[in-house]
């Protein structure tokens, strides 16, 4: 169906309406910043009806890019937390990353220590 008016008239009245889908979706996501900042995106996506990659790609509009700095893994308390004893999910948790990061800079670490 066809409305009797130009679509340029349509953008009108729909601004004048309030209708504005590029700031409402945009406000969407702003009320759940937190969410999205704290949750991982498998828990965002399923609390909020999202999909995980829609919620990946609004986190780096919103924040950008999460990138630890180069080597951050060689400080001395990093690696006193990889070679603590304590479970890998405990160690993941408390260096921000995956379990399976964990096991990988353990390993570098180990060459590491093997070089020098």
């Amino acid at each position: 169906m066809t409305l009797p008016i130009g679509p340029s008239s349509i953008s009108k009245l729909r601004a004048q309406l309030g209708f504005h889908i590029e700031k409402d979706i945009r406000h969407w996501w702003e009320l759940r910043k937190k969410d999205l900042a704290t949750l991982s995106e498998a828990d965002f996506a399923a609390k909020h009806g999202k999909t995980q990659y829609a919620a990946r790609y609004t986190r780096q509009i919103l924040f950008g890019k999460r990138i630890k700095a180069r080597y951050w893994w060689k400080a001395a308390a990093a690696q006193a937390l990889l070679f603590s004893g304590e479970t890998d999910a405990k160690i993941a948790a408390k260096l921000g990353i995956a379990e399976s990061s964990v096991r990988r800079v353990r390993a570098q670490s180990r060459r590491e220590r093997l070089r020098t």
